[in-house]
């Protein structure tokens, strides 16, 4: 995996709300805006917890569609990650209600990709746990190589990676030798540019 530094350009993205309340740090926040903004098409956030990065998202890309994915009775979480699950209400309610978002609340491993027009981008920061990442993976992967080629490239953006801990998102890109991953220095942020 290369290690890549963050871009000088990332300290200058302006974020809405500084004080957004999100759970993704603010420069990691900035790289993501700035990534995004790389890429032409809709945008996919796999968790959005209470919506404030896909609020970001869709306020700096007013004309892109952003889907957030997020579920309120996730089974499969472990213990440590029950204090995340919120009731349906409270899920994206930072971005539910802009023009040019959409809330689906369902599992991700049932996400119909093909009902998503034009996706770009994908940012997994969902289930954590090593089935979980494993599943958001390789549905994103397997809608990428499907989609007819626009001459656009599109990329997946993964969170929270980390050496060890009980996350799943670095155990499982580790196993990934076939992806040509990229870490973002100094965060815990990884990905891949699809071509």
């Amino acid at each position: 995996m290369r290690i890549e530094p963050l871009a000088d350009e990332v300290a200058v993205v302006k974020l809405q709300h500084a004080e957004h309340g999100s759970k993704t740090n603010p420069m990691d926040t900035r790289w993501l805006l700035w990534k995004a903004a790389q890429f032409q098409g809709s945008v996919l956030e796999i968790g959005c917890h209470r919506g404030h990065t896909t609020y970001e998202l869709a306020m700096a890309n007013p004309r892109r569609h952003v889907w957030a994915v997020d579920w309120a009775e996730n089974t499969r979480l472990k213990d440590w990650q029950l204090c995340d699950l919120l009731p349906p209400s409270e899920l994206c309610e930072r971005a539910r209600y802009l023009p040019n978002g959409n809330l689906l609340v369902l599992d991700s491993q049932f996400l119909d990709y093909s009902q998503l027009s034009g996706l770009a981008f994908v940012y997994i920061d969902g289930d954590h746990s090593l089935e979980g990442v494993k599943v958001d993976t390789e549905l994103a992967l397997a809608y990428f190589a499907r989609s007819p080629k626009s001459g656009h490239p599109a990329c997946i953006v993964w969170y929270d990676y980390a050496e060890d801990g009980p996350l799943g998102v670095g155990p499982y890109l580790r196993t990934r030798t076939d992806l040509d991953l990229v870490r973002v220095k100094n965060s815990t942020l990884v990905y891949m540019e699809i071509e």
